[in-house]
């Protein structure tokens, strides 16, 4: 009987953390949709950009432009690259409401392999969640 009782709290107790994952992955999701979707006061063209397979020493440059679709100015405040490999640059200037901005990103193609990088990025909005940008690709020698 001790030996049911056991297995039946340990299924319970996996059911629930399987639940709770899921629920934080869901809430993910719909926090990358908010974005996407503009029910924020940012509306990104994409928040993931895949390079696909490009060549070493290529130019390793991409934008991911966003629409202000708030009512007041968008200013970024930070945005950071989660290594040196990857070099953000952004609109300085504030974004006023149905303007767009972009962030230039630029990968270092010199490294070859795999790559799956983020951007972080913070503003008036969003000064304690930061936005998070990602690019992706492989990087070959032929």
């Amino acid at each position: 009987m001790k030996k049911l009782f056991l297995v039946l709290v340990a299924l319970s107790l996996a059911m629930f953390v399987a639940a709770q994952s899921n629920k934080t992955e869901k809430q993910k999701e719909d926090k990358t949709s908010e974005y996407r979707k503009g029910t924020s006061s940012f509306a990104f063209d994409s928040l993931v950009i895949d390079y696909g397979v490009i060549q070493k020493g290529s130019s390793g440059e991409t934008v991911f432009r966003f629409k202000n679709v708030g009512k007041e100015p968008i200013i970024l405040t930070d945005v950071s690259a989660a290594c040196g490999c990857t070099t953000p640059d952004w609109t300085k200037d504030p974004i006023l409401p149905k303007k767009t901005g972009e962030i230039r990103v630029k990968y270092d193609t010199n490294r070859m392999g795999y790559f799956n990088k983020t951007i972080s990025i913070k503003s008036n909005k969003n000064p304690d969640t930061p936005i998070v940008l990602t690019i992706k690709g492989e990087v070959v020698n032929q």
